[in-house]
C-alpha cells in the first residue's frame, strides 16, 4: 500500500529490534548515533504536538517516498537542478500524503521534518553550526554537479569508510569511465531532498534524484506528481538564471518547509523580474499560471502526449478539488471519530484508503 507514513504505526513498531539486519543499516545507525552522542529528538507541531526521544535512527523507516530519477545532460545540470529546487515546494504541497504520526495530526507532509530530525546527528551548538545530513541544500549552484559533489566531500564526514583500489585519473587517461565508488557510497549517506547522482553506466552520466514526494495515494497520483515536477522544472529552466537574484536560497528553503507544513494552504514566495520586494502567493494561484506551459515542455523533452496528458488532468483535478491524500485522511478520520475511538478510526480510514488505492482511483475522486 503506497502511503507516506502508515497512520496505524505505533511507537512499539519502531526501534533497533525492528531494523532489517543489513550491514549498511547497522553501520549507518552506529556511526550516526556515535556522532550524535545522545538521543535523537523529535519535535513536530501541527494541530497536535509530538515530542519524543529515540536512542537510534530507526524512526526514519516510518517514511515512505516515491523517488524519481531524471537523467540530465551535464551542460544543462546547473539550470535544471536549480529549477527543480524552485518548483519542488509546489509539488510537495500538491502531493502531501503524510498528515499523522502515532495518531498525532502534524504537518501535511510530516515525512519532511520527521526524516530530518530522526537522523539529525549534529551537536546542539549554535556557535559552531554544522550542515544537516538531511538537507534541502546550501545554495543555488552556478556551474554544475561538481559543486554539489565537492560540497559533499568537504562538508560531510564520511560514515561509510569503504575504499576501493581504483585510480580514477588513470582510468580517465586510458579512455575509461571511473566508478568513483567512494563518492557514490558517500553520497548515499547525505540525504539531499534533490540529490545529484553520478553513475558510471553508459559511459558515465548524471541524474537528479527527486526524493521529496511521498508514496501514494494511488499509482496514477504518483505518476501525476512526477509529470508535474519534471514539466514545471522544464518550464522554469530557461528563466532560472535571471530569477535567482530575485529569490535568495534561504527563501526557497522556507518555501519547502512551508509547503510541507501547510500543503495547498501554503503561501510561498515566488520570484518575478517585476518585483520590488518579496511577494507571496497561494500555491494554487502559482500552479494555475504555470500549468498551461507544462504540456509543451514535456513534449520538447520527448515525453509522449498520450502518456502525460491524463496525468496532468489528475493533477489539475486535485488542484481544483483541493483534496490531497493528507486532506482526505484527516477529513475521513474526523468523520469516523464521531462514532469510533481514535485507533479504530485510523484503522477504518486505512482500510478505505487501501481499497481506493488498489483500484488506482486518483485521490481527488475519493469520497
Amino acid at each position: 500500500m503506497p502511503i507516506g507514513i502508515l497512520p496505524t504505526l505505533q511507537q512499539s513498531d519502531t526501534g533497533y529490534h525492528a531494523m532489517t539486519p543489513l550491514d549498511r543499516y547497522e553501520a549507518l545507525t552506529n556511526e550516526l548515533t556515535e556522532i550524535r552522542g545522545g538521543p535523537f529528538t523529535i519535535a513536530i507541531e501541527g494541530e497536535d504536538t509530538l515530542q519524543l526521544a529515540m536512542d537510534d535512527v530507526t524512526l526514519e523507516g516510518a517514511n515512505t517516498s516515491f523517488q524519481i530519477h531524471l537523467r540530465v545532460p551535464p551542460n544543462e545540470f546547473a539550470d535544471f537542478y536549480n529549477a527543480v529546487q524552485l518548483v519542488t515546494p509546489l509539488v510537495v504541497a500538491m502531493a502531501a500524503n503524510s498528515p499523522t504520526l502515532f495518531g498525532h495530526r502534524l504537518w501535511q507532509e510530516t515525512r519532511i521534518p520527521l526524516f530530518k530530525q530522526s537522523i539529525d546527528c549534529r551537536p546542539k551548538d549554535s556557535l559552531h553550526p554544522m550542515p544537516a545530513r538531511v538537507n534541502f541544500g546550501n545554495n543555488w549552484i552556478r556551474d554544475g554537479a561538481f559543486e554539489l559533489f565537492s560540497e559533499a566531500a568537504l562538508l560531510y564526514r564520511p560514515i561509510l569508510p569503504a575504499s576501493g583500489d581504483e585510480d580514477p585519473e588513470a582510468v580517465v587517461d586510458s579512455g575509461g569511465t571511473p566508478a568513483l565508488h567512494e563518492l557514490r557510497l558517500h553520497q548515499g549517506s547525505i540525504w539531499l531532498w534533490n540529490r545529484p547522482v553520478y553513475d558510471p553506466a553508459d559511459g558515465g552520466h548524471l541524474r537528479i534524484e527527486l526524493r521529496a514526494f511521498p508514496a501514494g495515494p494511488s499509482i496514477p497520483d504518483m505518476l501525476a506528481n512526477a509529470a508535474l515536477a519534471i514539466g514545471l522544472a522544464r518550464v522554469m529552466q530557461d528563466k532560472i538564471k535571471n530569477l535567482i537574484p530575485a529569490i535568495p536560497f534561504t527563501y526557497c528553503i522556507a518555501n519547502f518547509y512551508r509547503a510541507a507544513q501547510k500543503g495547498l494552504d501554503a503561501e510561498l514566495f515566488w520570484p518575478s523580474l517585476q518585483q520590488t520586494q518579496p511577494e507571496y502567493f497561494a500555491v494554487p494561484d502559482i500552479l494555475r499560471k504555470l500549468l498551461p506551459e507544462v504540456p509543451g515542455k514535456l513534449l520538447e523533452m520527448g515525453f509522449i502526449e498520450s502518456d502525460f496528458m491524463p496525468l496532468l488532468k489528475i493533477a489539475e483535478e486535485r488542484l481544483e478539488t483541493r483534496q490531497t491524500g493528507s486532506q482526505w485522511q484527516l477529513r475521513r478520520v474526523a468523520e469516523l471519530r464521531k462514532d469510533l475511538h481514535k485507533r479504530e478510526a485510523l484503522i477504518a480510514m486505512l482500510l478505505e484508503y487501501q481499497k481506493n488505492s488498489a483500484q488506482n482511483i486518483p485521490v481527488a475522486q475519493w469520497k
